[in-house]
């Protein structure tokens, strides 16, 4: 029996199991990050965080992501990173499904140098990505647009359909998610079928394809 080099974590399932607010859940960890997983419901106090930037990304739901330098109404399918330093809070009237892509708990602690305790005047202000809006811009299939960039990676964004060409998990593994359609991830002796609210974690340097039976909306993270 081989060792599995594709698993599978689910969301929606993720949140059942999770089963109340600001509880998170580790789906992957590669390089220095982690992608977790809570449900924002009710507001949580503002906070800041000196050694990293965090990414959110609405996976279900509607959420007021509060920050210092301005207020963002987000929906599914949008993402916002707040900087270092900033003051920051999420709300929610009703249970929303948040995907949170931070370093790790284990490698902040020894960024020396890399602190920054307040956000400053001259700082913009968070902004928003809607990852519906660049997926309906797209026209070719598994030409992938770089939709928000976070600690040296980039999050990609892609309509796939039918087979794609082959790709190589970076050497801290690569999750991919995804948000509409349904994709089978083939290696060469695994096959994994996911639809939309599954994240596949490819691990280190395996070689794999995307094919689908229709129209998929996928985004991954790539080092670069």
């Amino acid at each position: 029996m081989f060792d599995r080099r594709l698993r599978k974590e689910n969301l929606d399932a993720i949140a059942r199991a999770l089963g109340r607010p600001w509880l998170t859940y580790q789906i992957a960890r590669f390089g220095d990050l982690e992608l977790d997983v809570y449900i924002c419901q009710g507001a949580l106090a503002m906070h800041r965080h000196p050694a990293y930037d965090e990414l959110f990304l609405v996976y279900d739901g509607r959420v007021l992501l509060g920050s210092e330098r301005g207020d963002l109404d987000m929906r599914a399918e949008e993402l916002a990173v707040v900087a270092k330093g900033t003051a920051h809070q999420t709300s929610s009237a009703q249970p929303a499904i948040i995907a949170l892509l931070r370093v790790a708990d284990t490698v902040f602690l020894r960024r020396d140098g890399r602190w920054r305790m307040f956000a400053s005047d001259a700082d913009p202000p968070p902004e928003k990505v809607n990852l519906g809006a660049l997926y309906t811009g797209l026209q070719q299939a598994y030409h992938p647009v770089q939709a928000a960039r976070y600690e040296g990676w980039w999050l990609q964004l892609a309509r796939c359909a039918g087979a794609g060409p082959s790709h190589t998990a970076s050497p801290f593994g690569t999750p991919l998610l995804v948000m509409r359609g349904s994709v089978t991830v083939r290696t060469s002796d695994e096959v994994l079928p996911a639809q939309a609210g599954d994240v596949v974690i490819a691990s280190p340097g395996v070689e794999y394809y995307l094919e689908t039976p229709g129209a998929a909306m996928v985004t991954w993270l790539e080092p670069g």
